[in-house]
């Protein structure tokens, strides 16, 4: 009765318990992680394109294919041109991207992302 009272830490199952879990985080985060990088080159290509002021646009055409040569550059190959929608409103083209991806995950489970971005960018006169 006497070693139960000084008996303390975890059991070998709380342990393995614990390891599954981190290894379960660590394979997540390892699927996840270049789907989140490709989603950033796709934001900073946007972002680039509003701060360019010295880029002429003449034509829903020549921004979309401004964009797609900006991902092509980042090496992107999630976004196909169906995926981006260009629309004109005054003397701004705005830019509308939204796509999913799917991750197979464990066995027949998979992962479904979905992401959306917009930018305007000025017309050229």
């Amino acid at each position: 009765m006497r070693l139960q009272k000084y008996q303390h830490g975890a059991t070998l199952w709380s342990i393995v318990f614990i390891l599954f879990l981190i290894g379960f985080a660590a394979f997540t985060t390892l699927k996840l992680f270049p789907v989140y990088m490709e989603d950033f080159s796709i934001s900073s290509s946007l972002e680039s394109m509003e701060q360019d002021v010295a880029a002429e646009y003449r034509g829903l055409g020549s921004v979309q294919q401004a964009f797609m040569r900006r991902l092509d550059v980042n090496n992107v190959k999630v976004i196909r041109r169906d995926d981006v929608a260009v629309s004109r409103e005054g003397d701004y083209y705005y830019i509308d991207v939204n796509y999913e991806v799917t991750i197979p995950f464990i066995g027949n489970l998979s992962l479904l992302l979905n992401f959306r971005h917009s930018a305007s960018v000025r017309a050229s006169l």
